[in-house]
């Protein structure tokens, strides 16, 4: 595609931002106003109500979040934007800068990991000021979270296990990598998210195929990618939220299968351990040194982490790594379940400094336990290609919750990423392998009910 070097025809358009806007009268006394950019739908309106101050809310999302908002939740924000390919459109960056003129933004709130690059640049833009002892996240400790080669540097100088790991700016570092490290290698941007375009290369075979894909293609320009020995083992992912600079909630969770292999799995899913489980001590040892080494003195001081580490056949825990962010999947329900909280509400919460009181955060992470006595899994349910009808509700015993996402008659075609999926559940059991009976179970039941029809 060529840049535009004059101006667009006559009946040239661009379908780039449409613009909702409430007629709130401009006397009324806002104390903050808060820009917020989301990729995707959260009730963020709903969970800033804080009755000590009046927030002039402004929300920068995609088209399609838009036209799914319905009125009420439009007149929630004093003004709605809504872009078409919200992650590549530099509109974003120029709509929030003008509205930071009129407006004089206070704070800056996100949730999806996509998110979290562009907001604190808008920070640093905005001159936001970032701290230890603040919330708003500076592009330091955001790049610690998000660029996996950096995060791995620093969380290996504090004795943490790593695999093998280099960036790789064009295929001769790869190469290079595999004649060092041999076969197998895990290849994947280093601000990657939801495990799109990573790929495992096993053997010479897979080499040669995937450089001659466009991934790596690029001769005269960096592509920002990164190199790991593969990790044979067991994969969990861990949770939690960190206040005031400590770790206060770490829960880990095992998955039944492997997040890197969406495209082929019918479903992906977890299940939280046990307190009891010998394993649960460990890996919370193990993920709360993390945190602290990752921790910034550019802030913030409290958000949620999604973290993953691998227990290998020689009985080590191998950091893979970290997210200061909910996890994906059904992880927020699931947390829910286990601690009585909602992450991504206590999330915006710190974000915009409200002092919301959780009697749960007065607790280390030592002394935080599920206020439930049984065990919890969750799922994510993936498409075949075709045309879908599905169930819009479950009934089954076990289950504890379940939301469709998609609707009758949606077509779907090849997966993107391991969100990509039609439906999620939760489900408990008395212990850990009734979970994942259960969760077996459950993607028998939807498989039973679901029809696709060929396209």
């Amino acid at each position: 595609k060529k840049l535009m070097a004059q101006p667009p025809p006559p009946n040239f358009t661009a379908k780039t931002c449409t613009k909702s806007t409430n007629s709130v009268s401009e006397e009324r006394m806002w104390t903050k106003s808060v820009l917020i950019v989301s990729s995707h739908y959260f009730p963020y309106a709903e969970w800033m109500v804080d009755t000590k101050r009046e927030y002039k809310k402004i929300l920068l999302t995609s088209a399609e979040v838009v036209a799914e908002m319905s009125p009420g939740d439009k007149k929630s924000y004093y003004s709605v934007f809504g872009f078409e390919a919200f992650a590549t459109n530099s509109l974003i960056e120029y709509t929030a800068n003008k509205l930071h003129k009129e407006h004089n933004f206070s704070h800056v709130v996100c949730l999806a990991e996509e998110d979290m690059i562009r907001c604190a640049n808008l920070r640093q833009k905005f001159g936001i000021p970032s701290s230890s002892d603040g919330e708003q996240q500076s592009i330091l400790s955001t790049l610690l979270f998000r660029d996996k080669v950096l995060m791995k540097e620093k969380v290996a100088a504090n004795g943490i296990k790593v695999p093998h790991f280099a960036p790789v700016e064009n295929a001769l570092d790869l190469l290079e990598f595999i004649d060092t490290h041999g076969f197998p290698v895990v290849v994947k941007p280093r601000k990657g998210y939801g495990s799109v375009n990573t790929a495992v290369i096993k053997n010479k075979e897979n080499l040669e195929f995937f450089l001659s894909s466009s991934l790596i293609s690029s001769c005269d320009a960096p592509i920002e990618m990164m190199v790991e020995s593969f990790v044979t083992g067991q994969m969990y992912h861990v949770d939690g939220f960190v206040y005031e600079g400590q770790a206060r909630i770490i829960w880990p969770s095992a998955y039944v299968n492997t997040v890197v292999d969406f495209d082929q799995n019918s479903f992906l899913a977890a299940y939280a351990l046990k307190p009891d489980n010998s394993l649960c001590r460990r890996i919370q040892e193990h993920v709360n040194t993390v945190c602290r080494s990752l921790h910034s003195v550019e802030g913030p001081a409290s958000y949620p982490f999604h973290a993953e580490c691998w227990l290998t056949p020689e009985d080590e825990i191998v950091f893979c790594e970290i997210g200061s962010r909910t996890g994906g999947g059904d992880i927020s329900t699931t947390m829910n379940v286990l601690f009585g909280v909602t992450l991504r509400k206590m999330h915006v919460q710190f974000q915009i400094g409200a002092k919301i009181d959780y009697e749960l955060l007065e607790s280390t992470w030592e002394q935080s336990k599920p206020i439930v006595d049984y065990s919890v899994g969750w799922i994510y349910i993936y498409p075949q290609i075709g045309k879908i009808s599905l169930p819009s509700l479950c009934e089954q015993p076990y289950c504890l919750s379940y939301e469709a996402f998609a609707k009758n008659g949606t077509v779907y075609e090849a997966r993107k990423s391991c969100a990509d999926a039609v439906c999620a559940c939760v489900v408990k059991g008395e212990t850990e392998e009734e979970v994942v009976q259960n969760l077996h179970k459950i993607n028998e039941w939807f498989s039973s009910q679901c029809t696709w029809e060929a396209l």
